[in-house]
């Protein structure tokens, strides 16, 4: 069973970009999850947070890039969330580098939170506006 399954009516924000890089990005979570899961080995681990870590950068550049390109009235408050995760994200790269699987799955289980959390009110607040 995946770690996150997506659901139109709870992930989706209704603008077709975001939504497909949220997919996206939910789709590397489940496969380092799975990773986790089926201990694939800590250089496999480590390749596909590496790849998330990137996937995530890539991600909150475009997404803010349509916040301003739409004046959204938040963006400030939005770009300190996206860089409190990312700050966050580094030192969870630290924990998949330990090996510690344990700490992994609370790493997963943090990330998982954080951004069905982050779609359904911040992101949902933007494609609202």
């Amino acid at each position: 069973m995946p770690l996150i399954e997506w659901d139109d009516s709870k992930l989706s924000v209704g603008i077709e970009l975001i939504d497909t890089q949220h997919k996206k990005w939910v789709d590397i979570m489940n496969e380092l999850d799975e990773a986790i899961l089926s201990m694939k080995g800590q250089k496999v681990l480590e390749k596909i947070f590496a790849e998330m870590v990137d996937y995530v950068h890539y991600h909150f550049a475009e997404e803010e890039k349509l916040m301003e390109e739409g004046a959204y009235a938040s963006l400030d408050e939005h770009k300190r969330m996206h860089s409190i995760f990312r700050e966050h994200i580094k030192k969870y790269q630290k924990g998949f580098q330990s090996g510690d699987l344990v700490l992994c799955s609370q790493v997963m289980s943090t990330l998982k939170s954080w951004l069905q959390g982050h779609i359904m009110v911040e992101d949902r607040k933007f494609a609202a506006n």
